[in-house]
């Protein structure tokens, strides 16, 4: 059996340890290269973006009927998280990583790398589920966000709820405005928010009505989501699980090692 050796796993998560988006066209490394079985499919979003996916399927006799959709943060490309996918599909997981538009070789797209997030990367997302749920009707659906990403989640999960089983957030951004402001604070520079992005918008709300079970990890020396932002979730998700580890932002897997895909796995099966 041929995986990706742990420390390459590492290598790549910490790569995506950034706080402005900088995306990454060119792939440090693709599937073929480290002997990934993987599929290459493009997705258009509704205002005609292409965006470029990796299907990894499983690679276990312990095949699972559950599709996990990896959103990345705001830095690199998909190849950051082939490690990570390699492993979810020897547990028996078929994986779809994807690049927003922007990134990798999905289709360009102008970006300010001080702008927290883009409106634009839910649809990117939305392509993708579309995608999935089309190609593998009868799966269960789980999103996967790192950092930026687990906004992109849950904005999509703002709209389309009913379309997804689960969700897995690394690193959450419990809401746009909190987390602009608190990273202004800390590296003494603007960080925008879309046009779009309406203040008035209640996440304690959004948070109470969640119906899907959410797993959260959670490094106690997290400056995005701090003890204070789990403090809220604890209190408003109904179906709630944390993983904490010591450690900093998307220092999960390099913290938790083997763990870290024992947790997802055990929180997807006995869900």
């Amino acid at each position: 059996m041929k995986k990706i050796t742990l420390h390459l796993c590492l290598f790549f998560v910490i790569l995506n340890a950034v706080f402005a988006i900088k995306p990454v066209k060119e792939y440090r490394i693709r599937p073929e290269a480290l002997e990934i079985i993987s599929n290459t499919h493009y997705c258009q979003t509704v205002d005609s973006f292409n965006i470029k996916v990796w299907h990894i399927p499983p690679v276990s006799n312990n095949i699972k009927n559950i599709s996990i959709i990896v959103s990345n943060g705001d830095g690199g490309n998909m190849a950051n998280w082939l490690g990570v996918g390699n492993l979810l599909a020897y547990s028996g997981f078929n994986v779809w990583l994807y690049d927003y538009r922007g990134f990798g070789e999905s289709s360009d797209f102008p970006i300010k790398q001080e702008m927290l997030y883009y409106e634009e990367f839910v649809k990117d997302l939305s392509a993708v589920v579309d995608f999935v749920k089309t190609s593998q009707p009868y799966h269960k659906v789980c999103l996967l966000g790192y950092s930026m990403g687990t906004l992109i989640c849950m904005k999509y999960l703002i709209g389309y709820p009913e379309n997804i089983d689960f969700c897995i957030a690394d690193g959450l951004i419990y809401s746009p405005e909190i987390i602009a402001e608190r990273l202004s604070k800390i590296y003494e520079e603007d960080i925008l928010l879309p046009e779009s992005d309406s203040q008035y918008f209640d996440w304690k709300i959004f948070y109470n009505n969640l119906q899907i079970p959410i797993m959260l990890f959670h490094g106690t020396e997290d400056i995005v989501c701090t003890e204070e932002d789990v403090s809220k979730l604890k209190e408003e998700v109904k179906n709630l699980t944390i993983i904490p580890y010591t450690g900093k932002h998307l220092m999960g897997f390099s913290v938790l090692r083997g763990d870290y895909i024992g947790n997802i796995e055990t929180f997807l099966i006995k869900e």
